[in-house]
């Protein structure tokens, strides 16, 4: 789980910390869209957004930049 500093930091939502939860935890796209009754193309929406406000471009580089700020 993201720690409330990086929330802060990074200025996410609790929508989009709840993606970046099923994220870390290797979740897809479509797994995160079922477990939060939203569309496929609301998950694309809510990773893209995630990765413009932490400047990465991918789940590896996002896990990453998690790592580093001791979620």
């Amino acid at each position: 789980k993201p720690s409330g500093s990086f929330i802060q930091q990074y200025k996410i939502s609790s929508r989009e910390e709840e993606v970046i939860n099923y994220l870390i935890n290797g979740l897809s796209n479509k797994e995160i869209g079922e477990k939060m009754f939203i569309s496929l193309s609301t998950v694309k929406t809510h990773v893209h957004n995630i990765y413009e406000k932490t400047h990465t471009g991918s789940r590896f580089k996002l896990i990453k930049l998690l790592n580093s700020s001791s979620y």
